[in-house]
């Protein structure tokens, strides 16, 4: 269709409230539309916001059905949505869907560049949002995921994220669900990794 953002706006939306619905999920599968929605992500990048947040929750959504979670880390879904997150830094709606749709790609990425990456993303997203805790849980989670490769584990625990973590605990201590997961990922980044033994 082309760079219209008639189309893609309201397209990429529909797309979102759509792909809401698990049972309709098959038939995006069969659609084939998830490099779309990510192209409409690099191609509205600078210019139109809310194109960027409904084809972030589009991918949030699709990226539940493991064969597009496929197909969009393919087309470098992670690099796209963390271009998104670093181009709105403080739209607060943006970073809560591209957070969301980071979690569930996160586990197909063995990148270190892309962790690497998403940690100065990271750092900048709690330095803005301590107010919100919606979008810190989002971002945590994502983390979490990310932290599961034991390269990127490593990388992360000797990156600011550790110190960061603490400046969680310290700001948000009356949130038990977010301080018992900023304590654990914490827990996790500090605690030296077993070595195996062959």
């Amino acid at each position: 269709t082309g760079p219209k953002k008639t189309i893609h706006e309201p397209g990429c939306y529909v797309l979102r409230r759509l792909s809401d619905n698990a049972e309709l999920l098959p038939q995006f599968r069969d659609a084939c539309c998830t490099q779309d929605v990510v192209q409409s992500i690099r191609t509205f990048l600078q210019t139109t916001p809310e194109v960027i947040r409904h084809a972030c929750g589009a991918l949030e959504n699709m990226a539940l059905d493991d064969t597009m979670k496929r197909e969009i880390f393919e087309v470098d879904g992670i690099g796209t949505i963390l271009s998104a997150l670093e181009e709105y830094p403080d739209r607060r709606d943006i970073q809560n869907r591209g957070y969301a749709a980071l979690r569930c790609l996160f586990s197909l990425s063995q990148d270190p560049l892309l962790a690497s990456r998403t940690v100065l993303t990271f750092l900048s997203t709690l330095r803005k949002h301590m107010a919100h805790e919606d979008v810190i849980r989002r971002a945590i989670q994502a983390m979490e995921e990310l932290t599961k490769d034991n390269v990127n584990r490593e990388l992360i625990a000797n990156s600011d994220v550790p110190e960061a973590m603490r400046q969680v605990l310290f700001q948000l201590p009356n949130n038990l669900d977010l301080y018992s997961r900023c304590a654990s990922l914490l827990k996790k980044l500090e605690t030296p990794q077993e070595t195996t033994q062959e």
